[in-house]
């Protein structure tokens, strides 16, 4: 009798997969309602948890989330309960993970269409199921990974609601998680990842809370992790840190007096020079360009900046000449900041005509279509 219920459940069940394949949810929904009923009947309990996991993705997928939710989270909660009377069955183990994986989908969605406080349960959710695992199993670099993962996830959404120092503690405790992982395992490329990319989003939390130099440090201690192999995931995760500082470092030549100005723009100008090769190597022009045009802005603001200071009119005469030759080199980058460059330049050029004949320099084709 079970075994025929059984053949029944899933018969039910593969019907299912097919009504969703030519896009009939609604025919469906009433089907997998029949491989539930039955496999309850047959208490087979692997059919009825993939039959609940695969209604919450039904429910997804027409846009109903917070229903979707709730059936994930009752199939989360009957995966966990069977697993405590059978810890080693893989099949409620894969249904387990199924389920916090489709919850932190849904903590993405919720996330994404500005529903933080339904994103922010989803969070917490999966965070407490990881940590109950990890408690069963404390050397379970997986268990680890999904903390860490989800405190980082945690740690973005506490940001957007702007509660900023919760935030902040999420980050620092994701941190803590991978950089053990990374220890044990230094050549994970994928702990590398996520360990520099962690440090991005603290530096950038620290950036935009004043906090300048703490926000330099994250992005510094980004780029030593990654000094092997590079491959997708940490070629994305270095381009990200290098941008993140070059710009932090350009946006303090706009700060302090002359003289941190003048220091920040000769630094902005040597981490453009020392990564270009990066860029290159990887064939990633439009993060090259973008520090290019970072560097070369920098370096005409500090041959301006040494203008303003030069007595000597040869000397300054030598400097218009270089400005006007970055300015060049800029238009190649982007137009919009080799236009504004030229206009700054060009009211400088006349009120100091008294010093340089202006013709000379507006024979220059920067800005030729």
């Amino acid at each position: 009798m079970a075994g025929r219920l059984r053949d029944s459940a899933e018969r039910h069940f593969q019907k299912t997969l097919s009504l969703m394949q030519k896009g009939r949810s609604k025919e469906a929904l009433k089907e997998l309602g029949k491989a539930e009923e039955t496999a309850k009947r047959a208490k087979a309990n692997d059919i009825l948890l993939n039959a609940q996991a695969l209604k919450g993705h039904i429910m997804q997928t027409v846009g109903a989330y917070e229903e979707a939710l709730k059936i994930h989270v009752l199939s989360l909660k009957a995966a966990e309960e069977l697993l405590s009377k059978d810890p080693d069955n893989k099949h409620y183990q894969s249904s387990l993970q199924m389920n916090i994986d489709a919850i932190g989908t849904l903590g993405n969605l919720f996330y994404n269409t500005g529903h933080f406080l339904q994103a922010k349960s989803c969070c917490e959710l999966c965070l407490s199921i990881f940590q109950k695992l990890l408690q069963t199993d404390p050397e379970n670099v997986t268990y680890q990974s999904g903390v860490g993962m989800t405190l980082n996830n945690l740690g973005a959404l506490l940001k957007n609601m702007g509660r900023i120092e919760e935030a902040k503690q999420r980050y620092e405790k994701a941190l803590e998680m991978y950089e053990k992982l990374l220890q044990t395992d230094p050549e994970n490329v994928t702990y590398q990842s996520y360990v520099g990319g962690i440090l991005n989003n603290l530096g950038n939390l620290l950036k935009n809370m004043g906090r300048i130099e703490e926000a330099r440090q994250r992005y510094e201690k980004a780029l030593e992790i990654f000094k092997g192999s590079m491959q997708y995931l940490t070629i994305g995760t270095k381009s990200k840190s290098i941008i993140s500082i070059v710009e932090l470092t350009s946006e303090l030549t706009r700060k302090g007096n002359q003289y941190d100005q003048m220091k920040c723009l000769k630094e902005a100008i040597e981490l453009c020079k020392k990564y270009q090769d990066f860029f290159i190597k990887y064939e990633l022009k439009h993060e090259r360009e973008l520090v290019m045009g970072i560097g070369l802005s920098a370096y005409i603001d500090f041959l301006l900046k040494n203008i303003r200071a030069e007595s000597d009119s040869g000397k300054r005469a030598d400097e218009y000449e270089k400005a006007i030759k970055a300015i060049e080199k800029l238009k190649l980058v982007g137009e919009d900041e080799a236009i504004s460059k030229l206009q700054y330049f060009t009211n400088w050029i006349r009120k100091s005509s008294s010093f340089i004949p202006i013709s000379k320099y507006f024979s220059v084709k920067c800005l030729k279509s």
